[in-house]
């Protein structure tokens, strides 16, 4: 039971404190510029909560009242790039995808260059020093992203939506993730053979729960994949 106890207080611990007053969330923000930019020059693991009061101009006390360890910094990070990520694909088009495949194909596709196209992304939400709290917080933003995906094909297909069909796709995001994950660790990027064999992954384990060729349906309803 202490066990349990000291390992729920410390996952706790690795959450970031987010603030809800004006001038908290513009603190919040800087700080994570701060780390940002210094994961620009060092790797997510040889840094510390000093590190980020130091680049940032405040005192350790003030970075630990919204990140109480390194590990709290990595999890808001993290967040605030998935959050600019699916800004980036509101824009998914509509009328040119004639198969569910080829929309999550182009969706793959352009979550891929977001990623590479951002220095720090790909090393900490792909790369070997994720702690257990951030891959946490990536399964988390994994679901969100699962949920958008699948409202999307419901809409547009005629797919029927099922109870389990939204673990489904949770799962089949975790499978293409680790691949990319592989050739972050091994390429320092995700190349354009391991982005074919994510997308194989993905498309083939979805291809045993999804209809192969579902029709559009006649006048689906507008909207983004969140």
């Amino acid at each position: 039971m202490t066990d349990a106890k000291t390992a729920n207080q410390r996952s706790t611990r690795d959450w970031p404190r987010k603030p809800v007053r004006s001038n908290g969330v513009e603190r919040y923000s800087s700080l994570l510029d701060a780390f940002e930019r210094l994961l620009l020059r060092y790797e997510p693991d040889q840094l510390s909560i000093s590190d980020i009061a130091t680049e940032a101009g405040a005192s350790p006390a003030s970075v630990y009242h919204f990140f109480p360890t390194i590990t709290a910094a990595h999890v808001g990070l993290t967040e605030r790039i998935a959050d600019r990520f699916a800004d980036s694909v509101q824009d998914v088009g509509v009328g040119h995808f004639t198969s569910w495949p080829a929309l999550l194909l182009d969706w793959t596709d352009r979550a891929r260059a977001y990623y590479n196209s951002q220095p720090v992304a790909p090393k900490l939400m792909y790369g070997p020093s994720r702690s257990w709290s951030a891959r946490r917080a990536e399964l988390l933003l994994n679901r969100r992203f699962a949920r958008g995906m699948l409202d999307r094909l419901v809409r547009d297909f005629e797919i029927d939506e099922t109870p389990h069909l939204q673990q489904v796709f949770e799962i089949g995001l975790t499978l293409h993730d680790s691949i990319w994950s592989m050739s972050i660790v091994e390429h320092g990027t995700i190349t354009d053979e391991m982005s074919r064999e994510a997308q194989r992954a993905l498309i083939a384990y979805l291809r045993g729960h999804l209809p192969e060729h579902a029709a559009r349906r006649a006048s689906p309803e507008p909207g983004v994949l969140q």
